[in-house]
């Protein structure tokens, strides 16, 4: 029982961050277009001003609403490493954007959607599992837990 109540509290909150993840490209995408689109900014500069608006706003509505850690200490270090990520990722993401788009041919806009989902996979990862892992509801960074499965009981 204790697993299926697991369970299902990990797939709540990966549909939580799959939504906040959602509204976070929406302004991402929007700040794109408009960049790129309307005022003409290069590329790579509209890629990388984008993910950092969408970013920002992705961190705060993370850290309060998704992983539920208001009132936590530490949101300075998770903020950094989070930049950090975002940082790396924008990286990674600059070079497949530039070769999707100069390279292969692939349209701005439709280059910009491949390579936000290639780099969905890393940002969630990162943030459940190092980012705010710590001081999570149910993690003890300093205590490991088995779960025997046929006892139920905790060693």
């Amino acid at each position: 029982m204790a697993d299926k109540k697991k369970f299902l509290s990990e797939v709540k909150e990966t549909i939580r961050f799959m939504l906040s993840s959602g509204f976070a490209s929406l302004i991402d995408y929007t700040t794109y277009i408009l960049l790129y689109e309307v005022f003409g900014v290069n590329i790579n500069i509209s890629y990388t001003v984008a993910r950092g608006v969408g970013s920002t706003e992705n961190f705060f509505f993370n850290n309060f609403v998704i992983f539920r850690m208001k009132g936590r200490k530490g949101i300075l270090k998770r903020f950094v490493m989070f930049m950090t990520t975002v940082v790396i990722i924008a990286l990674l993401g600059n070079m497949i954007i530039a070769t999707l788009y100069k390279n292969l041919g692939i349209p701005a806009l439709i280059a910009k959607l491949m390579t936000d989902t290639t780099t969905f996979l890393i940002s969630f990862t990162s943030q459940k599992f190092i980012i705010f892992k710590e001081g999570r509801k149910g993690s003890d960074p300093g205590k490991t837990e088995i779960l025997i499965r046929d006892s139920g009981e905790k060693h």
